[in-house]
């Protein structure tokens, strides 16, 4: 008798992963309107691979914050959004107005070698 194969690997095309994550409208709304302190639970900082840029490293995420709530974890690189590359803070922004005008946006992220595809439900 054969035994079938898994059909995980076939699915996630060996990208390490996809997660889905609802989260309410007015939670982000309300933490994106104070770019204060929201810079304050999050370090950013541009990363360079072979000398170019390659996303942006994210760092000392406050555990309560925005950020920990969206899946996001020390060390992540984020990578994109709906596929397109994020290279500078302000592709970053476009990230925040992606979530903030849809319902649903993809989030491409590396977690320890390993690419990773956020999807966010806003409701």
């Amino acid at each position: 008798m054969q035994m079938p194969q898994p059909m995980a690997d076939s699915l996630s095309g060996g990208d390490g992963g996809q997660q889905n994550i609802t989260l309410q409208r007015s939670m982000v709304e309300e933490s994106f309107n104070d770019m204060n302190k929201l810079m304050t639970e999050i370090a950013i900082t541009p990363n360079m691979e072979d000398g170019q840029p390659n996303g942006l490293s994210l760092n000392r995420i406050s555990p309560n914050s925005i950020f920990r709530r969206m899946g996001l974890r020390n060390g992540d690189v984020l990578m994109g959004v709906n596929g397109e590359p994020i290279q500078s803070p302000e592709d970053a922004m476009r990230m925040y107005n992606s979530i903030k005008s849809s319902g649903e946006v993809q989030v491409q992220v590396k977690r320890r070698g390993q690419d990773r595809t956020i999807i966010y439900n806003l409701q």
